[in-house]
């Protein structure tokens, strides 16, 4: 199902990295990337809905190029909503096509690719 094919467990867990974004009170965001050079990708980006338009996603895409580039990626493919394009095309990366997945063809997923210097 969907839900099952979103969820985080301690196997997915042990094969990426990431960082939380917190403030003093709560978890902002997160990140999670799995890589295997010369490529990246960007498993998972999620910024609490009432915080989104405050940089807080931008901050934490940055985060997640710089620890691609730390070990030694050159690519970050990206697997999206295709409502989060317009975010992912303002942090640099191109789409490069989209589908609907086997778990659920109502929602469409965008595919999109960043460079790393």
């Amino acid at each position: 199902t969907c839900v099952e094919h979103f969820m985080i467990t301690e196997e997915t867990l042990k094969n990426w990295t990431g960082s939380l974004l917190e403030n003093d009170r709560s978890i902002i965001g997160f990140y999670f990337l799995s890589t295997s050079p010369p490529d990246a990708e960007l498993e998972r980006l999620y910024v609490a809905h009432q915080l989104i338009g405050q940089g807080n996603g931008r901050r934490l895409f940055h985060i997640a190029a710089q620890t691609a580039l730390d070990r030694n990626c050159r690519t970050i493919r990206i697997e999206a909503d295709v409502n989060a394009v317009p975010f992912y095309e303002r942090m640099g990366a191109i789409q490069t096509g989209c589908y609907f997945p086997d778990i659920d063809a109502r929602y469409k997923l965008a595919e999109l690719e960043y460079r790393l210097a």
